[in-house]
C-alpha cells in the first residue's frame, strides 16, 4: 500500500482508482506509450535475435508491452489521485 506524505496538488477525481477505472480513464497518449513500448520491444526482439527472429521478438514485444503499460497505468492513476495535473476536465462515473 502507497502512503503520500503530501496533499495532491491538483484535484482528485477517484480516492481509491480500481483497475478498470485506470484503464477507463487512460488518455491517446497514454495508448500511445504502450503501442509504441510494444513496437519498438518487437523491432528490438527482430534485430536482436539472430538465430530465433520471431521468439525473440515475441519476448521482446511481451516486454515492451507490459513496460508500457505500467507507465501509461502508472500515468492514469496519478491524474485520478491528482498527483498529475488532469489537463481537461474527466467524470468519476466509472
Amino acid at each position: 500500500m502507497v502512503v503520500f506524505t503530501e496533499e495532491p496538488k491538483n484535484a482528485v477525481i477517484n480516492p481509491k482508482p480500481t483497475y478498470p477505472s485506470i484503464l477507463w480513464h487512460m488518455r491517446l497518449s497514454d495508448w500511445g506509450i504502450l503501442v509504441g513500448l510494444t513496437g519498438a520491444g518487437v523491432a528490438w526482439g527482430y534485430m536482436a535475435g539472430k538465430g530465433a527472429r520471431k521468439s525473440v521478438a515475441l519476448c521482446g514485444g511481451i516486454l515492451g508491452f507490459l513496460g508500457g503499460h505500467s507507465i501509461a497505468a502508472q500515468n492514469s492513476a496519478q491524474r485520478l489521485l491528482g498527483r498529475k495535473p488532469n489537463g481537461r476536465p474527466i467524470s468519476s462515473e466509472h
